[in-house]
């Protein structure tokens, strides 16, 4: 799956669950399903390492936020202008 691909599939996940629940904001497990559907369950604790650079990267460009980007555990926002 190209890089592209992969942030779009995190930023549309993020964004639908964020609007689910907006005070809550979204943890990298709820998005694991979503954005990795086709891998298979047992690789999910590397997929975690995955999609927590992806939304990291995507903070740095202004698209997601956090409380704490070094924190795995942290909740993550959508942010308005994505």
């Amino acid at each position: 799956m190209a890089l592209y691909a992969v942030y779009s599939l995190v930023l549309k996940a993020l964004s639908r669950l964020d609007e689910e629940d907006r005070s809550q904001g979204v943890r990298i497990d709820d998005m694991l399903s979503s954005v990795y559907s086709d891998t298979p369950e047992q690789l999910y604790p590397i997929a975690r390492y995955s999609l927590w650079a992806h939304l990291r990267k995507l903070a740095t460009e202004g698209k997601a936020v956090t409380s704490d980007p070094d924190d795995i555990l942290a909740t993550w926002h959508v942010t308005s202008d994505s």
